[in-house]
Order: C-alpha cells, then structure tokens, then sequence
C-alpha cells in the first residue's frame, strides 16, 4: 500500500509506518498539512510600454495571492 500512496517508499517510511494497524496508516496518508504560504501576484503586463500590474487580472492585487480568487 505504501509503494502506491506515496510513489515509492523509503526505508524511512517503512520505519515510520511499522507496527501501525491499516487503519492508523490509511488515517496517516488521508490526513494532509499544508503549512506552505500560498503564491503572490508578483507578474505584469506592458501597457503603454511600461510595467502595469492591474494589465494583468485586475481582480488581484500585486503582491496578494490569487487563490480562492472568484472568476
């Protein structure tokens, strides 16, 4: 299961899964942490020969992220 779940495993997978029950192993794949910062609008387009930020999605703010951004 784990070769499948996490394309491949390491021997340090395999150690941190031993001698955990199916269950606490598929809660431990199924439960997901992202502590990551999400991206900023940090792109332009020209307009009028120079650097214009709002060129480009005017819905979003430079330097704020786009996602969860409503269309």
């Amino acid at each position: 299961m784990l070769r499948r779940t996490l394309f491949g495993c390491s021997n340090a997978d395999l150690a941190h899964f031993q001698g955990q029950g199916l269950s606490q192993v598929v809660d431990a794949l199924l439960t997901v942490t992202n502590d990551t910062t999400p991206p900023t609008k940090a792109y332009w387009a020209l307009n009028g020969g120079n650097p214009d930020p709002n060129a480009l999605d005017p819905q979003v703010a430079f330097g704020q992220t786009w996602v969860d951004t409503i269309r």
